[in-house]
């Protein structure tokens, strides 16, 4: 099963446009305007986007991304044209240990955010799609994935425990964030937030216990853990025009 997310674990605004401008790639990062998230500016030849995401306080994310827009003008204002506007949400669970049942179980037949596979730090999950879908295709042919369905599992872990740091640390603890990566090669330094490790193996069932749901949620996978946030429902998915 390949049908994406089910429940909004984050929300994202999206505005696609045509502009004059140069080309750029900003990222902005202040849980005033984006509590929980960031927004994104990116311009590349003739065309823009620029996004708002937030893993809290959903209900008020048009206006988050009025105040991002608002930031990103202050710097240099862009021109735009053509201008549409949609919405996206995405899934986070992790799957509970199916590996100790007597006989092992392999993993259902979940793929990508259906699943809950996701890095909920960044929220990128593209690369996770192709892999749980190929994990998905090569049970169908009768083939054990157990190995490599825990690594995924342990990758989600990771980036849980990266996702609460993110959203405890505040502003100053985005601050010294900012300061370390401009440090360092910036693809390495986020690849390392999303590696397992003894750290993140030894708070996880903390953050676990600290943002656990108790109770039904609108998620595929059969026995996982979620996180407790209140229920709201999200903006319709698609397109709309301004």
């Amino acid at each position: 099963m390949a049908t994406g997310p089910a429940a909004a674990d984050g929300l994202a605004r999206e505005t696609v446009f045509r502009t004059a401008a140069r080309d750029r790639v900003w990222v902005l990062f202040d849980q005033a305007v984006s509590p929980g998230g960031y927004a994104y500016l990116f311009v590349l030849d003739g065309w823009g986007t620029m996004g708002c995401a937030v893993t809290r306080h959903f209900k008020g994310i048009d206006g988050f991304a009025r105040s991002c827009e608002e930031r990103f003008d202050a710097i240099e204002p862009l021109r735009k044209e053509n201008v549409r506007t949609a919405y996206s949400y995405m899934n986070f669970t992790i799957n509970n240990d199916r590996k100790w049942s007597n006989p092992p179980t392999e993993a259902p037949l979940l793929a990508g955010e259906a699943g809950g596979y996701q890095d909920y730090l960044f929220g990128l999950g593209i690369r996770r799609a192709f892999e749980t879908g190929r994990l998905a295709a090569r049970r169908l042919l009768g083939e054990g994935v157990i190995v490599e369905t825990e690594k995924q599992k342990d990758r989600q872990a990771a980036s849980l425990v990266g996702r609460f740091l993110y959203e405890s640390s505040g502003n100053a603890g985005l601050a010294r964030f900012a300061r370390q990566a401009a440090r360092k090669d910036f693809r390495d330094y986020l690849m390392a937030w999303q590696r397992p490790s003894a750290v993140r193996r030894l708070m996880l069932p903390l953050v676990r216990l600290a943002w656990d749901r108790r109770g039904p949620c609108s998620h595929r996978p059969p026995d996982h853990w979620c996180r407790r946030r209140p229920i709201t429902a999200p903006p319709p998915l698609g397109e709309t025009f301004d």
